[in-house]
């Protein structure tokens, strides 16, 4: 066994005071960078010093996020929770882990805290999974402009879960990271200030939604994660991917397809102009001459 003197380190400073608890911490923040392990880890990393109560005040979002992002489980249909009982269900899902004064490390619960609830695998809708599918959703980068757009297809739910999240990092007066590693996978995220002060506000669904059939190329550099971008002799399109599609897209990357879409027009609450996007909604046809990327 690989020696882990992060883990060692911690392990010697058990003791009650602010010292022991900053060391502790700081060796537990070390351990989650350079030993992950099998463990499931949430890192987020700030641009500047965080205050004392970050962890606290984050973990509640993250959770709420990662339950109303969930497709898996419909844990809360409306909203985050108000009630004492959802508070404490939500504390059992996301908890902080370690801190130093730029980056705050979380666990995340392997499954569900309700004795009712069938999820017992990994990536079968639990909070591992839903807090790495709201990762992979939020942009990669300060610049990511076509994944912030993509955001405004969502369901309902997904993007109010994002504004939640959005508006908890707002709260922070940083740009973050945000980096998920576990069984489920792995990913790095970006929110900038500019980023969430964007997405605080979930965009409002105008009703003007209707389905449509295009037929492109699915561009290999921006078809990513889980956005797509489809090159159209009519005009680029580019949206979010449903889940059920998210399977199939390696397969058809730089493959020229027939999609079926779901036409979105979403508005913010500031009642700037409507944005007009996509969600991938299936794949009708491949055209067999077209080469892919294998």
């Amino acid at each position: 066994m690989v020696s882990n003197p992060f883990r060692e380190g911690a392990a010697r400073h058990t003791g009650p005071g602010v010292a022991d608890q900053l060391l502790r911490s700081s060796m537990l923040a070390a351990e989650a960078r350079y030993f992950p392990g099998s463990r499931t880890r949430v890192i987020v990393r700030a641009d500047g010093p965080l205050p004392p109560d970050a962890s606290s005040a984050l973990a509640p979002s993250l959770a709420a996020a990662a339950a109303m992002f969930s497709t898996g489980r419909d844990m809360f249909s409306a909203g985050p929770p108000t009630s004492g009982s959802g508070r404490a269900d939500l504390a059992d899902m996301v908890s902080p882990r370690a801190a130093t004064s730029r980056t705050l490390v979380f666990a995340v619960a392997a499954t569900a805290p309700d004795p009712g609830s069938a999820v017992t695998q990994e990536c079968d809708g639990g909070p591992r999974c839903a807090m790495y599918d709201l990762c992979r959703t939020l942009p990669s980068t300060p610049d990511d402009d076509l994944t912030l757009a993509a955001i405004a297809s969502l369901p309902q739910r997904q993007r109010t879960a994002v504004a939640l999240l959005a508006t908890a990092v707002a709260e922070l007066d940083r740009s973050v990271t945000v980096e998920f590693r576990g069984r489920a996978g792995t990913d790095h995220a970006a929110l900038s200030r500019a980023q969430a002060q964007a997405l605080r506000t979930a965009p409002r669904d105008t009703g003007r939604r209707k389905i449509v059939t295009a037929t492109g190329v699915l561009d290999a550099a921006r078809t990513r994660r889980r956005t797509f971008y489809l090159e159209c002799a009519e005009g680029d399109l580019h949206g979010s991917v449903d889940d059920t599609v998210l399977p199939q897209l390696p397969e058809l990357i730089a493959r020229r397809v027939t999609v079926r879409l779901e036409h979105v027009v979403s508005q913010l609450d500031s009642g700037r102009t409507p944005a007009s996007i996509y969600r991938l909604l299936d794949v009708i046809a491949v055209d067999p001459a077209s080469p892919g990327t294998r």
